[in-house]
């Protein structure tokens, strides 16, 4: 068995590359790009789609939609609009569910930075605390971090 593969390293490859869309697998490289690049308005989500997806069948755009609420954890309710709208026809309001879809997503980024800063400062804290001399449940007390994350600073 072989298990040489190719690599495709989206954060190298120029758009150029991916661009246009013609076939399915173009469009999930070319969002999972803007995904990582953290390119991800409503706007731009509509003007990639406007743009890009006219190449595609029908079945290509429904099976892109699926992924897309995979990949960037759409609620059910987007993903049905989105469906929805794209067996209408109907762009508007597909462009609606777009935007809805990419609020939430940016929404639920900015959570998750928080929590992480949060983590971090905690853990800062812990640190200065323990090289301070601080007993190490005091400080689990103080900063909520378990005590195998303090031991391990």
């Amino acid at each position: 068995i072989n298990f040489k593969y190719l690599l495709l390293d989206l954060n190298r490859t120029d758009d150029e590359a991916i661009l246009p869309v013609v076939k399915l697998l173009d469009a999930v490289f070319s969002l999972a790009k803007m995904r990582f690049e953290k390119r991800l308005s409503p706007k731009e989500i509509n003007v990639w789609w406007a743009g890009q997806t006219s190449q595609l069948s029908n079945d290509d755009k429904s099976e892109l939609v699926d992924w897309m609420t995979l990949a960037f954890k759409a609620p059910l309710n987007i993903k049905n609009t989105l469906k929805t709208s794209l067996e209408k026809g109907d762009f508007t309001a597909m462009k609606t569910g777009f935007e809805l879809w990419a609020d939430e997503y940016r929404g639920a980024c900015v959570l998750e930075g928080r929590r992480e800063g949060r983590r971090e400062a905690a853990l800062k804290t812990a640190r200065k605390l323990k090289d301070k001399g601080m007993s190490i449940n005091d400080i689990a007390e103080a900063t909520e971090l378990s005590v195998d994350e303090i031991l391990q600073l």
